[in-house]
């Protein structure tokens, strides 16, 4: 979990007036033109965030784990959710009431800073998701994808890293826009390359530092080289 020591203080800050309701993995915690008031802050677990157009195809806008705040557009006022968010696996989220957060606000507008750092730093990166999406190809976008993973939901092993975190390759496709057999043929290509090694449902980075080459993301691989 990123930022252990902020999210204790939001939990302890939380747990003065929200409650915490558990979601069972696949269960679903919003879904579009449901009216709410709420968002939510997972105190364990994962959450999937996205969207389903017409035709029933997904997009994948993100997965979140502890510490993680989403659903926040119904504490500014809108009324109906646009995407759908459900739980990864067994999870348990703080639920945050509008109304109770603007009078606790008063007494402590500190929360809501510490609220809005999360929300403007979850919209940083949809945004450059969304860049990627335009601009970047396939392989580009799933190598960044593997890196984003590693860091937000892994854990670093004898130099490589491995990506806690059940995932199809229909998943993946989702998350970065491609077709399932796109998908799986660039990632047998990593494997063969040596970058990656799967199993089902799990995906360890074993040369990190030359996938993130690929990627031309040399921020990300100051973040994943060993200190």
């Amino acid at each position: 979990m990123e930022n252990g020591g902020k999210s204790k203080i939001i939990q302890d800050e939380l747990a003065k007036f929200c409650h915490v309701v558990n979601y069972r993995e696949g269960e679903l915690i919003y879904s579009p033109c449901q009216r709410d008031t709420a968002a939510y802050f997972i105190q364990r677990g994962r959450v999937k965030l996205y969207h389903l157009d017409e035709s029933g195809k997904r997009l994948t806008l993100a997965i979140l784990g502890e510490g993680n705040l989403f659903g926040e557009m119904a504490l500014m006022g809108e009324g109906h959710r646009e995407s759908n968010a459900e739980a990864l696996e067994d999870s348990s989220c703080w639920v945050i009431e509008r109304d109770k957060l603007i009078t606790r606000a008063k007494m402590h507008p500190s929360l809501v800073l510490d609220l809005l750092r999360l929300f403007l730093q979850r919209m940083s990166e949809i945004q450059e998701r969304l860049k990627e999406m335009v601009f970047k190809d396939l392989e580009t976008r799933l190598a960044r994808t593997l890196l984003h993973l590693a860091q937000k939901h892994g854990h670093r092993s004898r130099g490589r890293w491995e990506i806690d975190l059940k995932i199809t390759h229909q998943e993946l496709a989702e998350l970065v826009g491609g077709t399932r057999e796109n998908v799986t043929m660039i990632l047998n290509r990593f494997e063969a390359e040596g970058l990656i090694a799967k199993q089902r449902f799990q995906i360890a980075i074993t040369d990190p530092e030359e996938l993130a080459e690929r990627a031309a993301l040399m921020s990300l691989r100051e973040g994943i080289s060993e200190n």
